[in-house]
């Protein structure tokens, strides 16, 4: 596909040579390397090729990779366009110490996917107090932390290439 949004399942088509070690990759846009890539599939497997869409939006390239006893080749390439995944969450403004939190929440349920609460301004997408996976329904409890504090509740997008808080 010519688009896909961050963390969505793909199946990709392809044509070529099928050697026992020849993949399909995604790597960012102009990428030359034969390394590196955020996801990958044996062509062994069949077509079409099953993969994951990044979670950062941006640029990329889904590829042909052959591997031969002279070393890798990319054989060809298309674009891929990877769009933000959209999530909403919904909780009390306050909370009293150590109770359950009530969170309605939507997202793109990947699996892996997760919501959690970390203390207000925390940046990495880890690290959190509390959370829970996205694989039940909505609405969810979250636990409350201990301590009195500013806190946040945030939607955490589980993909290739690293995790995006949505």
């Amino acid at each position: 596909p010519p688009t896909a949004e961050g963390g969505e399942p793909l199946t990709v088509a392809w044509q070529g040579p099928a050697g026992a070690d020849d993949y399909i990759d995604i790597v960012p846009a102009g990428s030359t390397a034969t390394s590196g890539e955020i996801n990958y599939a044996y062509t062994r497997d069949g077509t079409p090729a099953k993969l994951t869409a990044p979670g950062k939006p941006g640029a990329y390239q889904i590829r042909y990779i052959l591997e031969g006893p002279g070393g890798r080749k990319i054989l060809t390439s298309a674009p891929l366009a990877v769009t933000q995944s959209a999530a909403t969450l919904k909780a009390a403004d306050i909370a009293a110490k150590g109770s359950q939190v009530k969170v309605e929440w939507t997202g793109p349920k990947r699996q892996g996917d997760y919501v959690d609460l970390v203390k207000k301004g925390y940046a990495p997408p880890s690290g959190e107090l509390t959370y829970f996976y996205t694989n039940q329904d909505s609405p969810t409890d979250l636990t409350a932390p201990a301590q009195t504090g500013d806190y946040e509740i945030r939607y955490v997008l589980e993909a290739p290439g690293g995790r995006q808080v949505l």
